[in-house]
C-alpha cells in the first residue's frame, strides 16, 4: 500500500492535511487484514472502511489554532468557505489556493463561483 496515495486520499476523506500518524493507522488497518490472508482488494476495502467511519471523516472537527497565521487556518478557512457556497468538501484547486495564501487574492480563480 503506497503511503503517497494514502496521504493524499486522507487529507480529501478529513478536510486537512493527513498526519504520519492518521496514515500507519490506517496501513496498519491494511496489513492486518494482509496477514489474516485476505485479497489486496478486500485488505483495502477494509482500511477504506476504518477511514469511513472514523470521527474525523463522519464530522469536521475543528480544534483550537493558538497561530491563526499558520496554513493550518487558511486551509480551514477554505474548507469553511466550500461548505458555506457550496455545501460540499472543497476541491483540489480550492485547498492549492487556501494553502498558498491565493484564497482572496482578485486575480484567483477561486473568485468564480462552481455551477
Amino acid at each position: 500500500m503506497r503511503r503517497g496515495k494514502c496521504w493524499r486520499s486522507f487529507a480529501r476523506a478529513f478536510r486537512r492535511p493527513a498526519s504520519a500518524e492518521d496514515v500507519e493507522s490506517y496501513v496498519a488497518l491494511f496489513r492486518s487484514a494482509q496477514k489474516r490472508g485476505e485479497s489486496f482488494n478486500n485488505s483495502i476495502q477494509f482500511a477504506l472502511q476504518g477511514v469511513l467511519i472514523s470521527p474525523q471523516f463522519l464530522f469536521r472537527i475543528e480544534e483550537p489554532n493558538p497561530n491563526p497565521n499558520r496554513a493550518c487556518e487558511r486551509l480551514r478557512a477554505g474548507i469553511r468557505l466550500s461548505y458555506f457556497l457550496w455545501n460540499s468538501m472543497p476541491d483540489h484547486e480550492l485547498v492549492n489556493l487556501a494553502a498558498q495564501s491565493k484564497l482572496m487574492s482578485r486575480g484567483s480563480s477561486s473568485n468564480r463561483s462552481r455551477g
